[in-house]
C-alpha cells in the first residue's frame, strides 16, 4: 500500500513544501507560495532552490499591474531612473531576456551613485540568485558589474 500523506511528509518535509510552493505559483497565490518557500528555508537555511523561489514569488508579485510595454518605454526614455529600470528588469527576466536585465542593471550601476548605485546592484543580485551562479548569462553580467563598481 502506498504510505500516508502524512509519511511521505514527514520523510520528506521539503519535497511536499516545494510541492505546495509549486501548486500555489500556479493558482497565483504568491503569498502561500512564499510561506512554503520560508518554512523551507527555516528547516534549511541554504536551500537554493527556496531562496530563488522566493526571489521569483517576490518578482511575480511585485509585476502584478505592471503593463510591460510601457515599463520597458519609460525605463529606455529615462535610462536613469532606477525606479524604471528595476521595473523593465523584472518585465525582461519574467519575459525570458535575462542578458537584456542584467545589462539594464549594470548600466544603472554605472551611471548612478549612492543609494540609487545600491539598490541597481542589490536588484541584480536578486536576479542572480533565480537563475544560479552557473548560469553563462550571470557569468558575462558579474563580470561587467564588477567591472561598473571599479
Amino acid at each position: 500500500a502506498p504510505p500516508a500523506a502524512e509519511e511521505v511528509a514527514t520523510e520528506d518535509p521539503k519535497g511536499a513544501l516545494f510541492d505546495a510552493a509549486a501548486d500555489a505559483i500556479e493558482a497565483g497565490e504568491w503569498e502561500v507560495a512564499a510561506a512554503q518557500y520560508d518554512a523551507i528555508l527555516a528547516l534549511d537555511p541554504a536551500d537554493a532552490d527556496a531562496r530563488a523561489g522566493t526571489t521569483v514569488v517576490a518578482l511575480q508579485k511585485r509585476l502584478e499591474g505592471v503593463d510591460p510595454t510601457a515599463a520597458l518605454a519609460a525605463a529606455d526614455a529615462s535610462p536613469d531612473d532606477i525606479d524604471a529600470a528595476i521595473v523593465a528588469t523584472d518585465v525582461e527576466i519574467a519575459g525570458g531576456q535575462p542578458a537584456l536585465a542584467y545589462a539594464r542593471l549594470v548600466t544603472a550601476v554605472r551611471r548612478n551613485f549612492g543609494d540609487d548605485r545600491d539598490r541597481a546592484r542589490t536588484r541584480l543580485l536578486e536576479c542572480f540568485e533565480m537563475a544560479g551562479p552557473d548560469d553563462p548569462d550571470v557569468i558575462a553580467a558579474r563580470r561587467a558589474l564588477a567591472s561598473a563598481l571599479y
